[in-house]
């Protein structure tokens, strides 16, 4: 599935722990990219809207991790 997702950021590793559920690994990552929280609350909606109400509660469980 992650083999065709486009590289957004290709200045940063790949980083599919957000959606292999892998939390721990994912927010060091993520704590650092100041658009992080917003690109994941849009993920939160288009997951939901794409029929993956799985990823978009993973996108969930990362955006509050990073609030403020």
């Amino acid at each position: 599935m992650f083999e065709n997702f486009p590289k957004v950021r290709p200045d940063l590793p790949d980083n599919y722990y957000v959606w292999l559920g892998e939390y721990d690994k994912a927010t060091p990552l993520l704590v650092s990219i100041p658009e992080a929280r917003t690109e994941l609350g849009i993920y939160v909606w288009w997951w939901q809207a794409q029929g993956y109400p799985e990823l978009s509660e993973r996108a969930h469980a990362i955006y509050q991790r990073l609030a403020p």
